[in-house]
């Protein structure tokens, strides 16, 4: 009988380094005025925001810095399975028929800054507290 090799892993890339991290930042919220709608988030890639800039571009020049928010919420919350939780066309209805004050604290949400993990480790060592929620 011949002894199998066990598969030796190459040196780990980069990139998948880099992957790794961007994945392990996914956030969610939960809008309660929304039905307890869970939204999940992670952090805007370049690829991304360049989507996000065309559309603004198609919009027009009067495009506000709100019509780039809804925008980017359109292209980033999902669902827990990575689905998204809204198209295109509810651009309007997301500008014209949702409570402002709402919508404006799950796109604070979104473009939040992700603290380092040395951050993180900070704010909870200051204030344990703030782990808690």
């Amino acid at each position: 009988m011949v002894a199998k090799k066990k598969a030796v892993p190459g040196p780990v890339k980069s990139v998948d380094l880099a992957r790794q991290h961007y994945m392990g930042q996914k956030r969610s919220i939960v809008v309660e005025e929304w039905g307890g709608m869970e939204l999940f988030f992670t952090p805007m890639t370049g690829y991304q925001l360049d989507e996000v800039n065309k559309r603004v571009k198609a919009k027009g020049k009067n495009a506000s810095n709100m019509d780039r928010s809804i925008l980017a919420l359109i292209f980033k919350a999902q669902d827990k399975d990575g689905r998204p939780h809204f198209e295109p066309g509810d651009f309007r209805m997301l500008k014209t028929e949702v409570a402002l004050p709402v919508l404006q604290r799950v796109i604070g949400f979104m473009w939040a800054d992700v603290p380092t993990p040395e951050e993180a480790k900070k704010k909870v060592k200051d204030d344990p507290t703030s782990a808690s929620g």
